[in-house]
């Protein structure tokens, strides 16, 4: 007589599909499913966006400090800022002040273009006391990559006499734009303007 086995024996015997892994492939692939006669392709197409790697010629977003100016006056702070464009080229400057004398403290901001900087008279950074005190103009070709800068400051108000000095501006490999001592052709990114009780006494930085 045979042996008689358990169900639970004979299930054992039967053979268990194999599970299948899900492959996750990265596109662009092509997958191909058969079905008896019929075979279904699949193809899929990366939709990955490609950017261009070109880097921008100006780095600083259009706006990019020359100078910081302080005085011996008061306890405000002005900066000399550059206006470029992408290419970082000279569109103009800005003179950005925060006035600390004041209660609160507070901020102005004036802009000058190419033109007016290079007129004849140049512009008007600072006025004390109804007295324009220091003028800047500047001379700039941005397609070289430099140029010349005038600061022109109020000696003696009694006599209405003006004395100035002179810069150099270029731009650097990396797009930056700086100024430079004439006399010791070195970089000069700070103005400390010296008073007396009738005017300026000197604009350390940019002056000898």
């Amino acid at each position: 007589m045979g042996t008689v086995r358990s169900a639970e024996a004979a299930e054992g015997d039967v053979k268990k599909p194999k599970s299948r892994k899900i492959v996750k492939a990265s596109a662009p692939t092509t997958f191909t499913a058969s079905n008896g006669r019929t075979r279904l392709r699949v193809s899929t197409k990366s939709t990955k966006s490609t950017k261009s790697t070109r880097k921008p010629k100006n780095p600083f977003n259009k706006d990019q400090t020359l100078a910081k100016v302080t005085s011996d006056r008061d306890g405000n702070v002005s900066r000399l800022v550059a206006v470029l464009d992408d290419d970082a080229f000279v569109q103009g400057v800005r003179f950005d002040t925060k006035i600390f004398t004041s209660t609160p403290a507070s901020f102005t901001s004036k802009s000058y273009s190419v033109d007016e900087i290079s007129s004849a008279r140049g512009v008007v950074l600072l006025n004390v006391g109804g007295y324009d005190a220091v003028f800047l103009k500047a001379a700039v070709d941005s397609k070289a990559g430099k140029g010349r800068i005038e600061v022109k400051y109020l000696a003696d108000a009694l006599w209405s006499s003006y004395r100035v000095c002179r810069g150099l501006v270029e731009r650097d490999e990396n797009g930056a734009w700086r100024i430079l001592n004439s006399e010791t052709n070195r970089h000069v990114d700070e103005f400390f303007v010296q008073t007396h009780a009738m005017g300026i006494t000197n604009i350390k930085g940019i002056c000898p």
